[in-house]
């Protein structure tokens, strides 16, 4: 209880959504909250994380590339 998954994305119960990246550790990946720009905690709408996750998704498959290789785009200014 507490804990409902949907793919990657899981609900914390009274935390909101996160996803499983840890398939991505390689470059980064790990269990992350999915937090909306802006914000310090992770999002309580499931479509507005869905959304995060695709973004974090792309950046973490760049990364993988080696594209950016040596960078975390989640520092830039």
């Amino acid at each position: 209880m507490g804990i409902r998954r949907k793919g990657r994305l899981y609900w914390r119960e009274g935390r909101g959504w996160y996803a499983d990246l840890r398939d991505f550790r390689d470059v980064g990946g790990r269990r992350e909250a999915m937090i909306a720009e802006g914000g310090d905690r992770a999002t309580l709408d499931a479509d507005e994380a869905g959304s995060i996750l695709q973004a974090r998704l792309e950046e973490l498959k760049m990364l993988r590339a080696g594209r950016g290789a040596g960078e975390d785009p989640r520092l830039e200014d």
